[in-house]
């Protein structure tokens, strides 16, 4: 073990710990950068005051899982008592930039359910419905606790360099690279290898042994990193370790010559840092520098990749609020309008017809003979057919005409801009003549008519309800009389 003064090759413990200090400082710094990629993404619905979405790392980075984090932020107040009660008022303040700034970036610290302490950096793009009213903001969050904590550590650098529990599960070591032994370890460094520090320093002498905590298909590619290794250099490796307990984790060593002797290295200097919780969602490794800074333009960087997050969220949400809207408005079997599309056209062909003093036609359409279809040969059949038929009523009426499914085998078509009946007669013929056409359906042909009742705007009624209602009973009579034919309402 390490005694207090001069260890067995002269030099101080000072000047040994000073050496361990700023390989310590390189390796957070290292992980710090990588760890700084991980970010989480949400949007606050400032209608309703609650989170809207968010992903699954935002829900990690609040503590809480993907299913419970709407409930632990379902209003302002909740989302607040998670703040630390000493950031709240710098946050408050910060997000009263809202109405003055489209872009808003804010650090502070949250209190986990744990009790855990992060820091956090939030950037905020906010979407305005009017005037000083703020629709809703889009956002990411990423954990910075590590930057803090470097920080913090680079800020007291000159205090005693002892105190190496500023650096948490660091752990460092002294090697002697002639005997193949540690000359020093510390608690942490034990404890990631999982086995006490008098272990280390009484049971490995050789560089076999020391190899035996290391995960065998990691072996050679480590001997190699110490093989290439450059003497004055500073080497770095990732690789998994076994612990005596059977549990792998993946670490990061660094370290250099700290004694050299004649051209020949006698000792070696070194940190080690468990990195398997970053090890499960890292996409790439970033090379280490002499002194990672962090600079104007990273941050620079880093807003603009958050800026293209915030985009794409804003166009995915987009892409499914448009097809959830499309589903809302039309039929998902035909893919024609539904019986919400489908009023709200006739309430706006009712308006023109008004407005240029021309004539409306609503047409209730009920395919004969159908059920036979569903009830001999089976949904699948019937469906297959509808769409088929569908096709046909939409190739037979105008490009300004509407055809809509209200429900089973019923449609509805909305004849606008008519000057006479005589057009409206035709299109009747035709849908008839074109659903009497035989439908092949592999080895199957189906033979179906069609029962149309028509009504007039604004004979057969002022308004949308009343026109239906007449086209419903026209449609009826039609049936009556033989099916696969057209009635007008009142004759």
């Amino acid at each position: 073990m390490l005694k207090a003064g001069k260890n067995d090759s002269g030099f101080s413990e000072d000047a040994l710990f000073a050496e361990l200090d700023e390989l310590s400082f390189m390796l957070l710094l290292h992980e710090a950068s990588i760890r700084a990629n991980s970010v989480g993404q949400f949007e606050w619905d400032h209608k309703y005051n609650r989170l809207g979405y968010c992903s699954k790392e935002y829900a990690e980075l609040y503590g809480h899982r993907h299913v419970n984090i709407a409930g632990a932020q379902s209003n302002w107040e909740k989302f607040l008592t998670q703040i630390h009660p000493d950031d709240r008022d710098l946050y408050l303040k910060t997000c009263d930039q809202r109405h003055t700034q489209k872009s808003v970036i804010c650090e502070y610290r949250i209190v986990l359910p744990s009790g855990e302490t992060r820091h956090i950096q939030e950037t905020n793009v906010y979407s305005e419905l009017g005037t000083n009213m703020i629709r809703g903001n889009f956002g990411v969050v990423r954990d910075i606790s590590l930057q803090k904590r470097v920080e913090s550590v680079l800020d007291s650098k000159n205090e005693n360099v002892r105190n190496i529990d500023a650096f948490g599960d660091v752990g460092c070591f002294l090697y002697n690279e002639i005997h193949h032994k540690f000359l020093y370890v510390d608690k942490p460094l034990s404890k990631i290898y999982g086995v006490e520090e008098d272990y280390l320093l009484e049971n490995v002498r050789t560089q076999s042994e020391d190899f035996e905590f290391v995960y065998e298909g990691d072996r050679e590619l480590l001997d190699q990193v110490y093989q290439d290794y450059e003497m004055g250099d500073i080497w770095a490796a990732e690789y998994r370790m076994v612990r005596p307990d059977g549990e792998i984790l993946w670490v990061r060593e660094i370290g250099k010559s700290f004694l050299v002797l004649n051209g020949v290295e006698e000792q070696t200097i070194g940190v080690v840092l468990d990195i398997s919780d970053r090890k499960k969602t890292e996409i790439d490794l970033m090379k280490i520098s002499d002194k990672l800074e962090y600079e104007v333009a990273e941050r620079t960087l880093e807003l603009n990749r958050t800026v293209e997050l915030l985009k794409s969220e804003v166009e995915e949400k987009e892409k499914i609020t448009a097809k959830l809207q499309h589903l809302a408005n039309h039929d998902s079997l035909t893919g024609l309008p539904g019986i919400r599309l489908c009023m709200d056209r006739l309430s706006q062909a009712l308006a023109s017809a008004e407005r240029s003093h021309e004539t409306c036609a609503i047409m209730f359409l009920d395919v004969d003979y159908f059920k036979a279809i569903n009830d001999n040969h089976g949904h699948r059949y019937g469906d297959k057919v509808l769409k088929i038929i569908a096709g046909r009523f939409q190739d037979v009426v105008r490009k300004v005409d509407t055809v809509a499914r209200i429900g089973g085998d019923e449609f509805l078509v909305i004849l606008s801009g008519l000057r006479n009946t005589d057009i409206v007669e035709r299109i009747a013929a035709k849908l008839i003549e074109e659903t009497s056409q035989v439908v092949n359906i592999g080895r199957h042909d189906f033979s179906l008519g069609l029962s149309i009742g028509i009504a007039l705007y604004p004979a057969d009624g002022s308004n949308a309800d009343e026109l239906i209602r007449s086209a419903d009973n026209a449609m009826y009579q039609a049936k009556k009389n033989g099916r696969n034919c057209f009635r007008f309402a009142g004759s």
